[in-house]
């Protein structure tokens, strides 16, 4: 378990044996790798611009070593050779197939990712290194197993009730998708866990993200005959009427009238904070990035001047880095409609007016921003839009 970059050409004499450095390696430990896929095309590129195009991977270390010897001889041969040097180095441990990999769908969650046959597939493919798990506690309380779970999602199949407790007080995601699509709160009904599937629910979970076939939690109590979930469901405002891709409800999946009773309850329960608060949001001002959209020359002083005080970043464009986006409002607090603004409050981001700079400026520190949030735009002046958008990021219903 060498981990060195290989494909099937530089195999084809030694079989498994890592081509470099002639370690032999199981069938089981040699999969295919889709992050060399963007470095095949910026490869291709390099052999373009250097005059290597149709050069083959067991010849490219060659070829790049008489260029390197022609450009020493150049006036530019310090920075050139460097250059060269860089390509050589990395070429020796991935060396790529012009052929990039194909991501395929997981139609089975249950199912362990398919491994690709490196005698039959031209595929690029990768031994990776061993890894121990010594370390385990320090990794983000969001951070993403090889199947896209997180540490709640393990949690809640395996019904650990105090563990996923400790993560939802700790800030964890209840609403994550994992890459089959299933959220924490599908995976607590489909194993029936009554206990945790309330306490997602208490924490946020969205009781109608939808998971793989457009399966809501609701079908899914259904499916699996769980009544008890059925009714807690319902109870808050699970939508009976959502279809899955076949174009069902739940309704009409239910087999019995009992179920469809429960079903017909209507929901009773409003939940607008979790059992505990959150961890407030950090005004650090190392995680604060602002930018001025349409600020007369006074307001983007005040903006300048708020960023050297606070040693705060700034942005001249409108990124997905920026965090906090200054704008001028009426005397109801509403805004223009223009296209970075409603990047912003898609991307989720903070939309305030410029009495924030003031106020900031003021007391001489970040000032929590909820009082300022715009409440619309002019063409929808009481969508409540920005603060939408900021939940909708929050709860990060789409997979990522």
């Amino acid at each position: 378990m060498c981990g060195h970059f290989f494909c099937k050409a530089c195999i084809r004499a030694n079989e498994n044996d890592c081509p470099t450095c002639g370690v032999p390696s199981l069938a089981s430990e040699i999969t295919s790798d889709r992050l060399v896929t963007n470095l095949i095309v910026g490869w291709k590129k390099i052999c373009g611009i250097v005059g290597l195009e149709g050069v083959s991977c067991l010849d490219l270390h060659t070829a790049v070593s008489e260029i390197k010897n022609d450009f020493a001889k150049s006036d530019h041969n310090t920075e050139n050779s460097k250059a060269l040097k860089r390509i050589s180095e990395t070429t020796q441990e991935r060396i790529l197939t012009e052929e990039p990999v194909t991501k395929k769908r997981k139609q089975n969650k249950r199912k362990e990712p398919c491994m690709y046959d490196t005698q039959k597939s031209s595929t690029v493919t990768v031994v990776r290194k061993s890894r121990t798990s010594g370390n385990a506690a320090a990794k983000d309380i969001n951070r993403r197993n090889v199947k896209g779970e997180t540490q709640l999602h393990v949690a809640c199949i395996k019904g650990k009730l105090e563990d996923v407790k400790t993560l939802l007080v700790d800030g964890a995601n209840p609403n994550t998708k994992d890459h089959a699509g299933w959220t924490p709160l599908l995976e607590a009904v489909h194993h029936g866990f009554v206990d945790i599937t309330e306490l997602l629910l208490k924490y946020g979970a969205m009781v109608n993200v939808p998971g793989c076939d457009n399966i809501t939690p609701l079908h899914e109590a259904v499916l699996s005959n769980k009544l008890d979930i059925v009714k807690l469901l319902v109870m808050y405002g699970a939508d009976a009427e959502a279809r899955d891709v076949s174009g069902k409800t739940p309704r009409d999946i239910s087999k019995t009238e009992e179920m469809l009773t429960a079903l017909n309850s209507g929901g009773s329960v409003a939940v607008t904070k979790p059992l505990a608060e959150r961890k407030v949001e950090s005004l650090d001002p190392g995680h604060i990035i602002l930018f001025g959209c349409g600020l007369d020359k006074q307001d983007q002083k005040q903006l300048m001047t708020l960023t050297q005080q606070l040693k705060l970043k700034m942005m001249q464009s409108y990124s997905s880095e920026v965090t906090h986006i200054v704008v001028p409002t009426d005397a109801n607090v509403v805004c223009s409609a223009s296209y970075d603004i409603i990047q912003g409050i898609l991307q989720g981001k903070w939309i305030v007016n410029c009495s924030w700079l003031s106020v900031c400026l003021k007391t001489g520190k970040l000032v929590h921003p909820q009082g300022f949030e715009v409440r619309g735009t002019s063409h929808f002046p009481d969508s409540d839009a920005p603060r939408r958008g900021r939940m909708n990021a929050d709860k990060q219903v789409i997979e990522s």
